[in-house]
């Protein structure tokens, strides 16, 4: 038989971390057009749907917010440029910062830029080459480059001379 008219059921939406966004009770037979749906978001995706699909009412149902990652979320790549030859200090160049976006939570990997006059600093430990585009746009990647003034990819502080004693009589 038909459930008595009274009968309600609690109808659930949860977003896809578990969080419930909303819980509601329903007569059994309500249709899925007449169910109040939550506002699902999530940073650097699009909402999708639920899931499962909404349905009448006829039992307590939970349902799942769905996401697609956004194509154009945004992150940032930095670069550093040594004070002077032996120097700590690094100066961030914002000339050359760049804001770029990409697929939320895939990887990114900041490209190795040719700056006149410093190389690469490959073994920097702040050093931030590669990571994953967050949702909310915080990703920063830093590359920092040591002062090479005579540009033969060869950081300054890095050099080696040889130095050769001539003896002329």
């Amino acid at each position: 038989g038909t459930p008595d008219d009274e009968e309600e059921y609690t109808i659930k939406f949860v977003n896809d971390d578990g969080t419930e966004l909303s819980s509601k009770k329903y007569a059994w037979g309500t249709e899925a057009s007449a169910i109040e749906q939550p506002t699902a978001t999530k940073d650097g995706y699009t909402f999708a749907g639920w899931d499962p699909e909404l349905a009448k009412v006829t039992a307590d149902a939970t349902y799942t917010a769905t996401y697609t990652a956004n194509e154009d979320t945004p992150y940032t790549v930095e670069y550093y440029k040594q004070a002077e030859a032996g120097s700590e200090t690094y100066n961030k160049d914002d000339s050359l910062t760049k804001n770029l976006t990409g697929k939320t939570d895939a990887t990114a990997t900041a490209e190795q830029i040719t700056i006149s006059g410093y190389a690469y600093d490959e073994d920097n430990a702040n050093n931030v080459p590669s990571g994953t585009i967050a949702g909310d746009g915080s990703l920063v990647l830093k590359l920092y480059y040591k002062v090479d003034a005579n540009n033969n990819g060869t950081p300054d502080d890095e050099e080696e001379y040889t130095i050769k004693f001539v003896n002329d009589d």
